[in-house]
């Protein structure tokens, strides 16, 4: 880490800080105080865990076409769910970069080796709250 980032790092917390003390809030994902997600979530979150994070790919068969290929940037699980879900339904903009950042990879290897022009498709809503929208 630079001095900048190092520097970034603590400005972010200071701003945090404060934000919090206006409007007090918990993790998305663990309910940790004080943070929209807090920094071990977000480092799930950004698969930072360890390694890059692997997308997770499966390829179906079709009929004389290439193999339909499947990809997500993560299971639907722990932290990731959370985040995600905490955005589409709970309008919690801020986590848009991390999860950009998540996807970006992803979606930018699938374009780079599909064979035709990829299908980009959100995962459905439950009906519930297809509704309740």
């Amino acid at each position: 880490m630079t001095s900048e980032d190092s520097a970034r790092a603590r400005w972010d917390a200071l701003r945090h800080d404060l934000l919090a003390l206006l409007w007090p809030g918990s993790c998305v994902a663990c309910g940790a105080p004080d943070r929209v997600c807090c920094a071990p979530c977000l480092a799930e979150i950004r698969g930072q865990a360890g390694a890059a994070p692997r997308p997770l790919v499966r390829r179906l068969p079709r009929p004389e076409r290439p193999a339909l290929e499947l990809r997500a940037a993560g299971r639907y699980d722990g932290a990731l769910r959370a985040g995600l879900v905490a955005y589409k339904h709970a309008g919690r903009v801020g986590l848009a970069k991390p999860l950009g950042a998540r996807l970006g990879p992803v979606l930018g290897a699938a374009i780079a080796t599909a064979p035709e022009p990829p299908l980009v498709v959100a995962v459905p809503s439950r009906p519930a709250r297809v509704r309740e929208r």
